[in-house]
């Protein structure tokens, strides 16, 4: 596949490897899955193939597209994601006395996460897109004729995207950092989006590198030739000549926009993803001296971005495509269409489908199907989806030439220990060909992290699926068995459906045996610990694993804060639990025996729960059967927020004594106030948006959690300052720095009000 793509790291030669119980009754619903490898081209060919005839074998089965009626919700709380899921390694600490200076927040502690932030206690590496791009925006056609992919009628809008490292020199005890060197990343492609940095030392060379990751992409859309089960007077097809409502003008905004095409008010026919082209990038420096970095060669993968992680000196790309035969019609609908892609399959060059890596534009090689793990061909479920390749990259920063690859024909989502990396994604499946209801499940593939290349160790699934914006974060590994919370929704005794969570346990098969299975060993709850995982009707707000417990927070109408003992992972159990008003939605554990929890105080009015500001909780946890609130803070009003309730790497935080007993952190909040004398049922209006300081003294009697000040750019205006993208906190000894879009602020610990910027 001869796409654009991009990775980073300078390379002369580049060896690219193929595709490298308890007693508890088991849930049996959905059985072991796992992944097989292949001895030939001819195998892999003929399997991708079938995969392509069973979307065509499906393509009468349900529309392939989405009918949408406006509608005006009430919306009382804002939604929420799911909480990181700390899971540590055995012998890892998160009490350890950290640096004077904060780092990256990472979900596991030693595996690094790009971040659009990086600090390594003198120099600060900030990646922003630049504020002053502008563009003249296409104008697409309102109207096509024929029913083929159209890259400019439902092609999304894109700005021609500027993007720019700055590197600042400070100096702790004073608020000032200089900006000592930029680097422009002036890529031409108008689709483009850097998503972080990485910092790495080679000790050995004593030479310092840094990454910058990013995404370039290209999007088509295609338009159901016609809508099945619709009115025909509600029908807009690509055969009209005219519309009765055109297209609306685009926004200048740099997201992806795609406009449907309204029949009506209450009536719109939406677009179909078509085929894309798509590549990652890393671009890497030397910043041995960081006021002169020193550009050195790129890389480029094609294919979509899905995550990456730093491991020592060890980077991860984990990179996907989803690829269809040029002119495949994923929603045909009638026999020529279907024999058209029957047609294609048999026609097919596989070659032009899997991805090829670049060194400067220049090819280097591209994945080999043979040794590609493949799910068996009866285990496709997604009607209509095309084949997902993934494909994780192992780069030895240390010796950039060393590139290794495992391939893999499924897998979504990741998560990433300091021992090993998990391809999981959701899946369903009718309960029978006749019936029209589904299971829903995960499926779970372990690589093995540290050899010459990931080693594939099996593969499991388990009932429920893994939600929120953040999914990895529901799960965790002790003693190398993956823990992994699940919610799937079922009918009650009343009829009325409601969810249930899971909390299994998954350990790999004796490596004595030819087995490639992951096997559950518990799941919780069960028959011998019946009781729930949250009362009735109560959604997942926050987990996080620590250690040898599962904290988890569910919600409808109270907190309950579960602690799970994981201590014995044949026999997990429910220790604890405490109720609260509101609830948690970022879980961080302090010292041995608190967890601090951040989320929204809530209050039930008119029998509807409303959010009352953001909340502060801390939790008492030195007798997990009897866990206790020992302090709640509530700042501001409905609509108060902050952005650690989306991503983790918003909250900052540093260890200020060896015992773990006072702590300093950082939240970015946008503060909301209710005018005097309106209703608790007001929402708020916005106050200010500010870097909020706050010191913690565990040992403190009377006051634990105490709010040092704000650094807050907009205190000398009225202006709203919007901000849509990246807020963080750096702390380094006595100061702070505050980054956001429209730039860097620094102040003294002790005199927040006195920020300067921006810098």
């Amino acid at each position: 596949m001869h796409l654009i793509s991009t990775v980073y790291i300078g390379l002369m030669l580049m060896t690219l490897i193929g595709c490298g119980a308890s007693e508890n009754p088991i849930d049996t619903r959905v059985q072991p899955a796992h992944l097989t490898t292949n001895d030939s081209r001819s195998v892999f060919i003929d399997t991708y193939k079938q995969h392509l005839t069973n979307i065509v074998e499906r393509q009468e089965d349900s529309p392939l597209f989405f009918v949408a009626e406006e509608s005006v919700l009430a919306i009382d709380t804002p939604s929420v994601a799911d909480q990181p899921a700390l899971s540590t390694q055995p012998g890892d600490s998160v009490t350890a006395t950290p640096p004077s200076f904060s780092t990256t927040n990472n979900q596991i502690q030693g595996v690094d996460e790009l971040d659009a932030v990086k600090f390594d206690g003198q120099y600060l590496f900030t990646l922003l897109e630049k504020p002053e791009t502008e563009t003249e925006l296409p104008n697409p056609s309102p109207i096509v004729s024929e029913p083929v992919v159209s890259s400019q009628l439902f092609a999304p809008v894109f700005l021609p995207r500027a993007w720019q490292i700055r590197i600042l020199e400070t100096t702790n005890g004073s608020p000032f950092a200089e900006e000592v060197a930029t680097i422009d990343l002036s890529e031409q492609e108008q689709n483009n989006q850097y998503n972080g940095l990485y910092l790495h030392t080679n000790a050995e060379l004593n030479k310092k590198s840094m990454l910058a990751i990013g995404s370039f992409f290209e999007y088509t859309f295609i338009y159901p030739p016609e809508v099945i089960d619709i009115p025909e007077e509600d029908i807009i097809t690509l055969e009209e000549e005219t519309l009765t409502t055109p297209l609306p003008e685009p926004e200048p905004l740099p997201i992806a926009i795609a406009e449907p095409i309204a029949a009506d008010s209450a009536l719109s026919i939406y677009p179909y993803p078509g085929p894309s082209t798509s590549q990652v990038v890393i671009n890497s420096f030397d910043i041995s001296t960081a006021s002169t970095p020193v550009t050195l060669p790129s890389l480029k993968i094609e294919g979509q971005l899905v995550s990456t992680r730093k491991i020592g000196n060890k980077l991860y790309i984990i990179s996907q495509t989803s690829a269809l035969p040029q002119g495949f019609i994923p929603w045909a609908t009638d026999k020529e269409q279907i024999q058209n892609n029957l047609a294609l399959i048999e026609q097919l060059d596989i070659d032009a489908l899997l991805p090829s890596y670049y060194k400067d534009d220049q090819e280097l090689t591209q994945v080999k199907p043979t040794g590609c793990y493949m799910p068996p061909v009866a285990e496709l479920y997604h009607h209509y989806s095309a084949p997902q390749l993934t494909t994780i990259t192992q780069i030895n920063l240390d010796n950039p030439d060393e590139i290794t690859a495992a391939c893999v024909f499924t897998g979504q989502q990741v998560f990433a220990t300091l021992n090993n990396l998990y391809l999981f994604q959701n899946e369903w499946t009718k309960s029978n060909s006749n019936s029209n209801e589904y299971n829903f499940f995960t499926s779970i593939h372990k690589f093995e992290l540290g050899g010459s290349v990931p080693q594939y160790i099996g593969s499991g699934r388990v009932q429920g699926e893994v939600t929120g914006r953040n999914p990895s974060f529901r799960l965790g590994e002790q003693n190398n068995h993956l823990g992994i919370l699940t919610s799937e929704w079922v009918n009650n005794s009343n009829g009325r459906s409601s969810p249930m969570h899971r909390l299994t346990f998954l350990e790999p098969a004796p490596s004595s045996s030819s087995s490639f299975e992951l096997d559950i060993v518990s799941q919780l709850p069960n028959d011998q610990r019946p009781e729930p995982i949250g009362k009735p009707n109560e959604q997942i707000h926050g987990v996080r694993f620590v250690k040898n417990r599962a904290y988890v927070v569910t919600f409808e109408r109270i907190d309950p804060l579960y602690v799970i003992n994981t201590n014995t992972v044949s026999d997990p159990f429910i220790e604890g639990s405490v109720e609260l008003t509101g609830f948690s939605e970022y879980l961080h554990p302090l010292g041995e025996n608190m967890l601090l929890g951040i989320g929204q105080e809530t209050e039930v009015i008119e029998g509807r729960v409303r959010t009352q500001g953001l909340k502060l909780s801390l939790f008492d946890l030195s007798d997990p059967s009897k866990p206790t609130t020992i302090e709640e803070q509530v700042i501001g009003a409905a609509g108060t927020y902050s952005s650690v309730s989306d991503d983790h790497h918003a909250f900052s935080i540093i260890t200020l004594d060896e015992s773990a007993t006072a702590f300093r952190f950082t939240l970015p909040i946008s503060v909301y106030e209710r005018p005097a004398g309106a209703p608790a049922t007001t929402w708020g209006q916005w106050s200010y948006t500010g870097l909020h300081l706050f010191d913690v003294n565990l040992n403190n009697p009377e006051q634990k959690i105490a709010l040092s000040g704000v650094i807050n750019p907009n205190s000398d205006n009225n202006t709203r300052n919007y901000i849509w993208g990246i807020q963080r906190g750096v702390i380094n000894q006595d100061t702070a720095l505050y980054i956001q879009p429209q730039g860097t602020w620094g102040a003294l610990w002790s005199a927040p009000d006195s920020a300067e910027g921006p810098l």
